[in-house]
């Protein structure tokens, strides 16, 4: 798959980068989403027009773009209070299109203990990836190596593939790519408001 070409040009693959707040009676969180921001700007500073990349907030704007988009990669950024949230959006992803890539990032993913990470996914069953720690890098590591397998997240879970913060489970069995250290040079990071 990688980039879908015709004659005339290349098309970038779409990728929805998401932070979901609720927005019932008010809105529980009005603020940038910083950190999928600060991980769409890295991807798209390094694989450039491979890519076509959209941050989202709030769940009415991104029902909107799923309406008329289907993004190859379906990116969230969980914690606590939306994980239950972004999941439902991950199983209507699915639903809708099998072939997409869903990678959730964040703080509210457990610790290595015993079963806990495998009961993880049990639970939220539409995630195919989860980041742990720092994105920036690790997304693109996870890209540039699904690119090498046609973006086939069987084949690529089949064979036990491992990059950096990366945990999935293939068969029943948790597979755990090794934790990079914390980023020191900072300034290899685009700004996510530009």
């Amino acid at each position: 798959m990688g980039n879908y070409r015709n004659e005339e040009h290349t098309v970038p693959i779409k990728m929805s980068f998401v932070d979901l707040t609720h927005t019932g009676v008010s809105v529980s969180k009005n603020t940038f989403p910083y950190g999928p921001a600060m991980v769409a700007a890295y991807a798209k500073k390094q694989l450039e027009e491979e890519i076509d990349l959209e941050i989202f907030r709030f769940p009415e704007e991104f029902s909107g773009y799923l309406e008329k988009n289907i993004p190859k990669f379906a990116c969230f950024s969980v914690f606590i209070w939306n994980q239950v949230l972004s999941h439902e959006y991950a199983k209507h992803i699915k639903m809708s299109s099998p072939e997409t890539i869903i990678v959730f990032g964040g703080v509210n993913f457990p610790e290595n203990v015993s079963n806990y990470r495998n009961e993880y996914f049990d639970c939220f069953p539409a995630i195919d990836f989860f980041i742990e720690g720092e994105g920036e890098l690790a997304f693109v590591e996870l890209f540039n190596v699904l690119k090498t397998v046609d973006f086939n997240v069987e084949r690529f879970k089949k064979s036990r593939m491992v990059t950096s913060n990366l945990n999935y489970t293939v068969d029943g069995e948790l597979v755990i790519g090794k934790l990079q250290p914390t980023l020191k040079d900072l300034t290899i990071l685009p700004s996510p408001y530009l």
